[in-house]
């Protein structure tokens, strides 16, 4: 298995990375950059070394699904946008046909609708399609995910009043699809319940804890519409001085501690 996951990675990790660094140089973008996608692909890999398999693997296709599937978002910020990030991947596959070894359409497909939370679209025989959600499913909870759930949909336009319980409904689908897909696996999942409930936390209601939407209001305020990386950045405490706010609080120091594991 190695291998074949570090063939893949000499084959195709630095071109597509150039490509998609590029791509994201005039985008402002932190929750779905570069960085994002990196981070999926690294969770897609270790849930494939947890989960049991007894087959061989489309590493080349997984990696493309997974450091493609939100490039589209520079164009459309909508759930549709996997349309758009396909039409990206099969770009970057016409400027390097020489690197691909199979059919590209078990990517292309996964690409395409990794973004139907409701997971009523049947995708039949589609391993690269169920690890990617798997592994896009993880990434959206914790600490991260909140900063990643607020930032799409600020750029979607719902409101400060809005996005909480948009939030909750999202993540809860994601967390059912996840519960399914790893249901022989109790360890995994109990490492899924930590980051949900984590993620949950900051936008639930509670009589201990100001209310999630002025989380929000500080979000906009002092990151999203100033375009600061301060979630993505390697001193997570930068902005320390603005916050007077237990959740806030919570969050720069749990981001913190993620970004650092």
């Amino acid at each position: 298995m190695y291998k074949s996951i570090v063939e893949a990675e000499n084959r195709w990790l630095q071109p597509v990375e150039a490509f998609n660094r590029e791509l994201f140089q005039e985008h402002w973008m932190p929750a779905h950059d570069l960085a994002h996608h990196q981070r999926v692909w690294k969770h897609a890999r270790w849930l494939f070394e947890v989960l049991p398999s007894n087959f061989s693997f489309p590493w080349e296709l997984l990696l493309l699904a997974c450091y493609f599937h939100d490039t589209g978002m520079i164009y459309d910020h909508g759930p549709g946008h996997g349309k758009k990030s396909r039409q990206v991947c099969e770009s970057f596959l016409k400027l390097h046909p020489h690197l691909l070894t199979s059919d590209p359409e078990p990517a292309l497909t996964a690409i395409e609708l990794h973004d139907d939370k409701t997971y009523t679209t049947k995708v039949q025989h589609n391993p690269v399609y169920t690890l990617l959600c798997l592994a896009d499913d993880w990434d959206a909870f914790g600490a991260l995910g909140a900063c990643r759930y607020i930032e799409i949909y600020w750029q979607r336009g719902l409101s400060a009043e809005q996005i909480p319980m948009a939030v909750l409904e999202n993540a809860a689908m994601r967390y059912l699809n996840m519960k399914r897909q790893l249901s022989a696996c109790s360890d995994v999942l109990n490492k899924v319940e930590v980051r949900y409930r984590i993620l949950c936390s900051y936008f639930e209601s509670s009589a201990y804890m100001e209310t999630p939407v002025s989380l929000v209001e500080w979000m906009e305020e002092y990151v999203l519409r100033p375009k600061k990386d301060l979630f993505y950045a390697t001193t997570p405490s930068l902005l320390m001085e603005s916050i007077s706010n237990s959740r806030i609080a919570a969050l720069i120091r749990e981001v913190g501690e993620e970004m650092g594991q």
